[in-house]
């Protein structure tokens, strides 16, 4: 994702600047369109975020609380709708970043959300990336404008025709974690964890180098920290939505360390904040992404 990417929630003066950036690709999207998501918002019928890229609009994305599909809205499924990149700023992680967000939204009223995919391949990239992320259908099959299709049923092939799926949030909630211990000899403990144990260093940070565990799970071994006690285990949560998670902790009884900044020495941007116990969590991301 690209780095100065910011989101935030929707105000009513992006309605014409969205609109605009759209008609300027040949996308007819009205400003009222955009003006009525503001008050459904004001009103806590549905979330909408924005990405900026520095100063320019770049997508959006919103959630509906009650979902107009019937077999949602009976399961009390929250629905992600109209997820949108200008063509210009698509490939560089803004609908990654806008789906991680708009779920952290979703986790905090349920376990489940749901969303419905359009059928043609103008939605392919859509499909992809939803299936990547963990997306199955809820099998109840073709649907066109809510209603399910049964066999002989003649619908036209357009954007309402769609296929839904939902996402156990609770399986998934964190891209990935990393676990820091401190070591008073980084290269003995190096020779260790790679030689004996035959883990894959991925990252070398000079006094940090951290090792891959498990597909979305690595440990670091650091010498600047403390010695081992509460103050000085960290443990970090990799996401692209850092202030995200801010925002929604700062709304919480959380004691929270600082607000979100870049460390350009290890190439993150991160909070700190603890838990009941004492211990340091971190929510950080890499400028690059571990691999």
């Amino acid at each position: 994702m690209n780095t100065q990417t910011q989101i935030r929630k929707l105000t009513l003066k992006d309605a014409k600047t969205i609109s605009k950036a759209f008609t300027e690709q040949g996308w007819q999207k009205p400003t009222e369109q955009y003006q009525g998501y503001f008050e459904e918002s004001q009103q806590g019928k549905r979330v909408v975020l924005v990405a900026f890229i520095k100063n320019d609009f770049a997508g959006y994305v919103t959630l509906l609380w009650q979902s107009r599909y019937p077999t949602f809205q009976e399961k009390k499924i929250p629905e992600i709708v109209d997820l949108n990149v200008l063509k210009k700023f698509q490939r560089q992680g803004i609908a990654t970043a806008l789906m991680n967000a708009i779920e952290i939204h979703a986790c905090q009223h349920s376990k489940t959300v749901g969303l419905g995919v359009g059928m043609t391949t103008d939605y392919g990239a859509a499909q992809r990336l939803y299936t990547q992320r963990g997306y199955i259908p809820d099998g109840r099959g073709l649907h066109h404008r809510s209603l399910p299709l049964q066999y002989g049923d003649q619908a036209p092939v357009d954007d309402d025709l769609v296929l839904y799926f939902t996402k156990d949030l609770s399986k998934n909630l964190f891209d990935q974690t990393v676990t820091f211990l401190h070591t008073n000899d980084l290269d003995a403990t190096s020779h260790f964890y790679e030689n004996i144990l035959g883990l894959v260093l991925v990252r070398d940070q000079g006094v940090c180098r951290i090792y891959k565990t498990s597909e979305n799970a690595y440990l670091g071994f650091c010498t600047h920290l403390e010695t081992p006690s509460p103050k000085g285990t960290i443990l970090t949560l990799v996401t692209s939505s850092v202030d995200k998670w801010y925002q929604a902790l700062h709304t919480k009884d959380v004691e929270i360390v600082n607000p979100p900044a870049h460390n350009p020495k290890y190439q993150i941007y991160h909070f700190f904040f603890k838990d009941p116990n004492g211990y340091t969590l971190e929510i950080q991301r890499f400028d690059e992404p571990l691999t």
